[in-house]
């Protein structure tokens, strides 16, 4: 029997090429965001490795959140979120990575009560639909994240 499954190292080539092309057109903070957004796809495709899954969401997570209070502390993000310079779809980056942020907590909470052993079946299904939710808003921040290109550049 051969357990190959090439979708992983599939996903690790395209996002490896999917980064270094960030990082050469775009900025290292969505560099990071392509790496925090591999790392959630990778631990989709693993989930039913409960070890490397929870490792996989619990970095990309931390990444996800951290780059936020990065940009706030750096770039004063909400000041340039509350300016009026940026297009409706530039805010509804701002809205879906807000909203994926807001969503990785009860993940996370249910993640972990899952983690510890919880055998409520309620637990299971919350952690699916929040961090189904959460990934969705995540996947709408990463694309629509390149609307911000033009805002970078100009400053």
């Amino acid at each position: 029997m051969n357990n190959f499954r090439p979708l992983p190292l599939v996903a690790i080539i395209l996002g490896a090429i999917a980064i270094g092309t960030i990082s050469i057109y775009g900025t290292n903070y969505m560099a990071a965001a392509g790496f925090s957004y591999l790392l959630f796809i990778l631990g989709l495709i693993f989930r039913k490795t409960r070890r490397f899954h929870v490792r996989l969401m619990a970095t990309g997570m931390i990444l996800d959140v951290s780059l936020v209070l990065i940009l706030e502390l750096g770039r004063s993000a909400i000041d340039t979120a509350l300016s009026g310079k940026l297009s409706l779809v530039q805010h509804s980056h701002i809205a879906f990575s807000t909203f994926a942020v807001v969503f990785y907590i009860p993940t996370f909470i249910y993640g972990l009560k899952r983690l510890k052993g919880s055998k409520v079946p309620a637990h299971r299904v919350w952690h699916i639909r929040m961090a189904l939710t959460a990934f969705t808003f995540r996947s709408l921040g990463f694309v629509t994240m390149f609307s911000l290109l033009s805002h970078v550049r100009a400053v």
